[in-house]
């Protein structure tokens, strides 16, 4: 992971187009050959936002240049890096070292995601168990939220992306992946609690925002209510989509972030070792980061 801006506090602005992104054409030639790294996960396609450029402004104003990709042109690019087909990486041909390309400069799908952090009430930070037919970090622990920014609760009724459509987005994904409603949620807005803006290196480089927010519930309340709502899902034959990543929350006290032990694919809490996506622990790292220089830590 690369923390290409610290963002708490700072003006965002979106410069958004609908220009579509076009894969490479070696990409399109072998996209089956590719998309077959994801045989065993459960994918649907859909509209994303692309980040074609991202900068702090001599104003401290942090301008997002986006555009529009979809999540199998992510799958067969970001997503499968490191997977060998016709005797070639993604990652050889297209983000190779020993620098990493500009935002501007990759020929990547790069697809907008964003990791988060939910407090409860009573100090303790939410960590998800993903299920093991995720795209990405199967049976691994997640932090609070993992997503891509859906352009369902991201794009507004002229189908523009904005700052507002951040928020919406994220919110959304809180209530879908922990159940919590917003208004069980701290104001909430992108200048108070976007941490950061960095580049996952796994998956070369694809952009990432940094959210931490804190519930009104307490982490109790927080698990009765999420399992309440696990049981009384839809028909699963008539979802289209996975609305949450997993089906078990870990409660580790805030208080406590420090002192685990942090590696790039495992955080050990307590003794016990828990897997994780290298984006998922490095996220915690710039969480104990943020908390210490606010002081919480």
């Amino acid at each position: 992971m690369v923390c290409e801006q610290k963002l708490q506090g700072t003006h965002i602005i979106i410069e958004d187009s609908s220009d579509m992104y076009e894969l490479p054409k070696i990409i399109r030639n072998h996209f089956e050959d590719i998309l077959a790294a994801h045989d065993t996960s459960h994918v649907y396609n859909q509209l994303n936002i692309r980040v074609t450029g991202w900068q702090m402004d001599e104003n401290a104003v942090f301008r997002i240049n986006t555009a529009r990709t979809t999540y199998f042109y992510s799958l067969v690019t970001n997503r499968a890096m490191d997977f060998k087909w016709n005797g070639l990486t993604v990652r050889e041909l297209l983000e190779y070292g020993p620098f990493l390309h500009s935002l501007a400069e990759s020929k990547l799908s790069n697809h907008l995601g964003f990791n988060g952090f939910v407090e409860s009430c009573d100090g303790y930070i939410a960590f998800v168990k993903r299920s093991k037919d995720l795209s990405i970090g199967k049976s691994t622990y997640g932090n609070s939220v993992g997503a891509s920014m859906k352009v369902k609760y991201a794009l507004d009724e002229a189908r523009h992306f904005t700052k507002q459509g951040i928020m919406n987005a994220m919110l959304n994904e809180i209530f879908d992946e922990l159940k919590i409603p917003p208004t069980a949620l701290e104001e909430f807005s992108c200048e108070k609690n976007i941490i950061s803006a960095y580049r996952d290196l796994v998956e070369g480089g694809k952009p990432q925002l940094l959210f931490y927010a804190k519930s009104k519930w307490n982490k109790i309340q927080i698990t009765d209510n999420f399992k309440r709502q696990l049981k009384i899902k839809k028909n699963p034959a008539k979802e289209v989509e996975l609305r949450e990543d997993g089906t078990f929350i870990l409660w580790i006290p805030k208080q406590r972030l420090k002192e685990m032990a942090l590696a790039p694919e495992l955080i050990v809490y307590e003794g016990k070792g828990y897997k994780m996506m290298p984006s998922a622990s490095a996220a915690v790292v710039m969480l104990i980061d943020y908390l210490q220089e606010k002081g919480e830590l």
